[in-house]
């Protein structure tokens, strides 16, 4: 990867990634290779973190819990997810996003099994939840290894494309409640596992580590002293906001979406889960369209018109939630808005952050997971209450206005490695 300005040499800590001089960037078939490759492990890593919303009324029926103790299960893996992501951030910098994804990979079968062999204890189904938030974690290990595959100039390209592994969660919806109803409710936890596993396997076997240059002063306590610094810095504060919103919003609309559909409508849960998938869906390839309009015109007017729609698709919902067409309408707005959004929030991150890029992709993704931990919850407890989810949707649609002023107040890119580096190096030693 370059750095961005021609003539520059490479900055410290940054993989080498040459392109024809006078001409374009153009990937090579291993680059296309590993993008594909980590793009569907990671898809169904991600499957296994949300599968328990579309099998969520299945559960609660057979567990006979209320409301409230589904909402905590299906937020379970949210939460942990969240918090691992930084951790995983600082791991995949210091080791490499191929290594750190793999482990991520090959532990994720576990909690599908516990969840397949004890599905009618409920304290299990915590406790494998739980663990099922390393599959989630898994998002800031995969940044890391795709951008180490591609330059500045295409990396909005590429991590949309990445971020199509929210498409697992697509699969999981239109799957996973046809396999419970026919085989039965064990079934969709076996078949995921054996998935996730194969995954782990054709990973390792089809992508290599592009090997990263560190700075001679490079140290094991410099790496984790760094994380803490970019948490309280200011330009980390813009992402992780859009990331906690349109991301946490697209988890959390998704994952209590056929609850509220088989609530407000009396249709099928299966029935529920495939309007989810289309959700899923659209969300899912606006990723794409966000990530490369933002090469071409950078991410801050693709910012603002989305969280614009996000506002507006929000309120809509809040009045009109129990009108089919309105809530039709209204959830689509919301998937095209979330979806360009997450994009262009990543391109957004990989224009601020060089070396550091998994460390601030791991608090930007915690942000966002955390942004889908405390929506279902809310959506729970408020689901029998006067207001139904009437203040819910009000309260996203104030949170995307709140976005809507800071990407208005976005100032034009520094990254923070590079200014970091200069603030170092200007101050005198002692």
């Amino acid at each position: 990867m370059v750095s961005g300005f021609k003539g520059q040499p490479p900055l410290a800590s940054e993989p080498v990634k040459d392109s024809p001089k006078g001409g374009q960037w153009s990937a090579s078939r291993a680059d296309r290779v590993a993008l594909g490759v980590v793009t569907l492990a990671t898809g169904l890593a991600f499957a296994g973190w949300t599968l328990l919303g579309p099998l969520g009324p299945g559960l609660q029926r057979q567990l006979r819990i209320d409301d409230t103790r589904l909402g905590l299960l299906m937020a379970m893996p949210v939460l942990m997810g969240s918090t691992l992501r930084l951790p995983v951030g600082v791991l995949a910098d210091r080791f490499g996003g191929r290594r750190t994804l793999a482990a991520l990979l090959a532990i994720t079968p576990l909690p599908l099994v516990l969840m397949g062999l004890y599905q009618h204890s409920y304290m299990v189904l915590v406790a494998a939840a739980v663990l099922l938030g390393v599959a989630g974690s898994s998002f800031a290990a995969g940044v890391r290894f795709v951008e180490t595959h591609f330059p500045k100039q295409r990396q909005g390209f590429a991590l949309g494309i990445y971020g199509m592994a929210v498409g697992g969660t697509v699969a999981t919806a239109l799957v996973a409640p046809r396999l419970a109803h026919r085989f039965g409710l064990s079934t969709p936890f076996f078949v995921l596992a054996a998935a996730a596993a194969l995954a782990c396997a054709i990973f390792l076997l089809l992508t290599s580590e592009i090997p990263v240059k560190r700075s001679a002063g490079s140290t094991s306590a410099a790496t984790s002293a760094s994380l803490p610094r970019l948490v309280k810095s200011r330009k980390m504060f813009p992402s992780s906001l859009f990331y906690a919103v349109t991301f946490g919003g697209f988890i959390a609309c998704f994952a209590y979406m056929p609850k509220l559909l088989v609530s407000e409508f009396g249709i099928t849960p299966t029935i529920g889960a495939t309007w989810a998938a289309g959700f899923a869906a659209l969300s899912v390839g606006a990723r794409v369209a966000g990530g490369t309009l933002s090469d071409r015109v950078g991410p801050r007017p693709v910012l603002r018109l989305s969280f614009v729609a996000i506002v507006a698709a929000a309120g809509g919902l809040a009045a009109g939630y129990q009108h089919g067409s309105a809530l039709l309408a209204a959830f689509s707005a919301l998937a095209l808005a979330f979806g360009t959004a997450a994009g262009a929030t990543m391109k957004l991150l990989a224009q601020q952050f060089d070396a550091e890029l998994g460390r601030a992709a791991g608090v930007v993704g915690a942000a966002g997971g955390l942004g889908g931990f405390v929506p279902p919850l809310l959506l729970a407890t408020m689901a029998d209450s006067a207001s139904g989810y009437t203040l819910p949707f009000l309260g996203l649609s104030a949170m995307a206005g709140v976005c809507l002023v800071v990407a208005w107040r976005l100032e034009p890119r520094v990254p923070i490695a590079r200014a970091a580096r200069v603030a170092k190096e200007a101050t005198p030693c002692h």
